[in-house]
């Protein structure tokens, strides 16, 4: 009943999207504290489907992130279009890679522009599909994925969230290796 609840209300959503009848109510957010909040809501299900889940880029995971210094990069967002985007980047994340895989969440300023991935360890995606994947209904179709549940709506979501937003979105991946997805929003000052 949940995925029925879900997918119902996602094709609510696309349908609001396509008829504008859904609009962003942007306001200035600091993005290091906001996603680390929506982080820290999904380390419980990352642990529980044994992925290491880790705040900051991949290359900074040696370090004790209690003594680590964040960039303060604010952006002018609407906050449920931003919790929309996330909540499918992460579980998508979190549904690909097997046990024992790793997924990393980073936020960093980058001149203009506030930059968001989420990277994971997880299947990855063909160069024939990776084209398609923002696409209403699109779903890579493989023997891996056909084990995994989904809708081909959320990618589509988190695309026309972005973009209502002034900002994008774009993934890299190759098959068998992982995926990045990176969200790009404008900047503001503090």
């Amino acid at each position: 009943s949940k995925h029925l609840g879900k997918l119902f209300q996602d094709l609510l959503d696309v349908t609001k999207l396509d008829d504008g009848k859904i609009r962003a109510h942007p306001e200035p957010v600091e993005m290091n504290d906001f996603v680390r909040s929506i982080f820290n809501d999904y380390v419980a299900r990352a642990k529980q489907a044994k992925i290491a889940f880790n705040y900051g880029s991949a290359e900074s995971s040696n370090f004790d992130p209690t003594r680590r210094l964040e960039q303060v990069v604010y952006s002018y967002v609407d906050t449920n279009f931003m919790r929309e985007i996330m909540d499918n980047l992460i579980e998508n994340a979190i549904k690909y890679p097997p046990a024992g895989g790793s997924i990393y969440l980073n936020v960093r300023g980058d001149g203009d522009k506030v930059l968001i991935n989420v990277t994971d360890t997880g299947i990855g995606i063909s160069a024939d599909d990776l084209g398609h994947i923002f696409q209403k209904f699109y779903r890579a179709d493989n023997s891996d994925t056909r084990t995994i549940g989904g809708t081909g709506l959320g990618l589509y979501l988190v695309k026309q969230r972005a973009e209502a937003m002034g900002g994008r979105v774009w993934a890299e991946s190759a098959f068998g290796e992982g995926s990045t997805f990176y969200v790009s929003l404008p900047r503001i000052s503090s």
